[in-house]
């Protein structure tokens, strides 16, 4: 409940300073020397006659732009005269720092410049002589390097080449042994043959003894038969030593030839291991040869980078004197230039000192110029815009009724009030509201609507805080009211 109430309130405050806001708007005024009356109110609406015209604003802002425009460009002259200053003032500086380096070169001082410029020169024609020394050395090395690898590479593919013959003369050595082997195995073969043979000449011997026997002794179907035998067992044995005593000879050229053989292959192998183990002794040789290469290579590799690095620095070196020599010789220049301007620099330094004393002068002069100036626009402004909010005073139009005297507006100090800003021209009147109904209080177009009675100007903030005041003191109660 107490919250329906409150908000009812509240609405009801803000419509009640609505309607007097409106009522306020519609007491505006066509004429400001105008009396209206009403029967059914029985207010009227009067303005005060206007002591301060239109053309006094017009002519207060034009002399207040006129002097603000004189300000503005005095500002711009001090700037200017400021930057001029500031420049002269490093010129002095600069020519008094040149003129004390020009007194301070003497004689000695020439003396000491030359002896330091033959001193750096013959540095860095020493330092040449050992970066060229240095760069022929490179070359050297760079080039037993090359030739240290050429010999290695060189070596390397001759231990190839030499193992590769040591293989093939160890195949060959085999092929030699196996044809000892095969004469042995003939040797052998034929020791069998002859061992054979014997046993069947022993045999046959027996066997023509026997046959003798047979035809020797008496002639029976029994003799008869074992002669029969014995005689085909004979042919049978002298066949088989025939055969034997074939592949007995057959062995024994073929033993001659593989003796002959041997002759020449003792030859051979004797070459060919004399050979191998000169092919063997080469390749330690070589292996050596090899490693020595390879350490003529990193030697040298090391050189060539220690080479590098010191030409790199003697390069360093000689920039480094070749930049000293020339400093030494710009300073010698600039010194021997400075003592003979000497004379120069100390009539430039006073036509400078003349100018920078004229500047500052000039700059003092425009900076008091300025304050003046300044002075004078804020006069003009303050000037202006009391001129303005007496000009919109006296513009107000308010009620009264009609036997009541006349009450003059109160007067206000203007140079309490807040400034306003500055104008951006003149303000246009709007056109004047008639509302239906009723006989209408009019005001002046260019005026606020003032209260009968009291004097109140509705577009004031004095009217906003009352407003405000008395929606402040209704939301005050409403809250004791829901405390108790």
């Amino acid at each position: 409940m107490n919250r329906k109430l409150k908000t009812t309130i509240t609405i009801s405050a803000v419509i009640a300073g609505s309607i007097l806001m409106v009522n306020a708007q519609e007491a505006k005024a066509n004429d400001a020397n105008t009396t209206s009356s009403s029967q059914e109110t029985g207010l009227i609406t009067k303005t005060k006659e206007g002591t301060v015209k239109k053309a006094d604003v017009d002519k207060a802002k034009v002399e207040y732009e006129t002097s603000k425009s004189k300000e503005d460009a005095l500002k711009n002259t001090v700037q200017e005269k400021t930057e001029k200053s500031k420049t002269l003032e490093e010129k002095v500086k600069k020519l008094e720092n040149t003129k004390k380096k020009a007194e301070s070169i003497t004689e000695d001082t020439m003396k000491q410049f030359a002896k330091e410029i033959d001193k750096t020169t013959k540095e860095k024609e020493e330092k040449t002589k050992s970066l060229e020394q240095h760069r022929r050395d490179l070359v050297g090395e760079e080039a037993a390097v090359d030739q240290a690898k050429t010999e290695l590479e060189k070596a390397k593919n001759q231990i190839k080449l030499k193992k590769e013959r040591i293989g093939e003369l160890k195949s060959q050595i085999q092929d030699i042994s196996t044809n000892d082997k095969q004469l042995e195995d003939k040797k052998l073969e034929k020791n069998n043959l002859e061992k054979k043979a014997n046993d069947l000449t022993i045999e046959k011997t027996k066997l023509e003894q026997k046959i003798k026997d047979l035809k020797a002794g008496p002639k029976d179907e029994t003799s008869t038969d074992k002669l029969n035998k014995a005689t085909e067992a004979l042919k049978g044995v002298e066949q088989e030593l025939g055969e034997v005593t074939e592949k007995l000879t057959k062995v024994g050229k073929q033993i001659k030839d593989l003796e002959e053989r041997k002759k020449v292959a003792n030859q051979l192998l004797k070459d060919l291991t004399d050979e191998l183990t000169e092919v063997e002794k080469d390749i330690k040789t070589l292996e050596g040869a090899l490693s020595e290469n390879e350490k003529k290579v990193n030697d040298g590799t090391s050189k060539v980078k220690k080479l590098a690095f010191e030409i790199k620095g003697l390069e360093e070196d000689i920039k480094s004197i070749e930049d000293k020599l020339q400093k030494l010789l710009n300073d010698q220049q600039e010194a021997q230039t400075l003592h003979a301007q000497y004379l120069k620099l100390v009539e430039d330094l006073k036509k400078a000192k003349e100018e920078l004393t004229l500047a500052n002068e000039e700059l003092k002069s425009a900076q008091e110029n300025l304050t003046a100036a300044s002075a004078d626009a804020k006069a003009k402004y303050d000037k202006y815009t009391a001129i303005l909010k007496q000009y919109e005073l006296e513009k107000l139009t308010y009620g009264t009724t009609k036997d009541a005297p006349t009450i003059e507006k109160p007067e206000f100090d203007i140079s309490k009030l807040v400034k306003p800003s500055k104008p951006d021209g003149s303000t246009k009147p709007t056109s004047p509201t008639l509302c239906d109904g009723n006989k209408e209080i009019e005001r002046n177009q260019k005026g606020g609507a003032v209260l009968a009675k009291t004097g109140i100007n509705t577009k004031s903030s004095v009217f906003t805080g009352i407003i405000m005041l008395v929606a402040s003191l209704i939301m005050r109660l409403m809250s004791r009211r829901k405390t108790k």
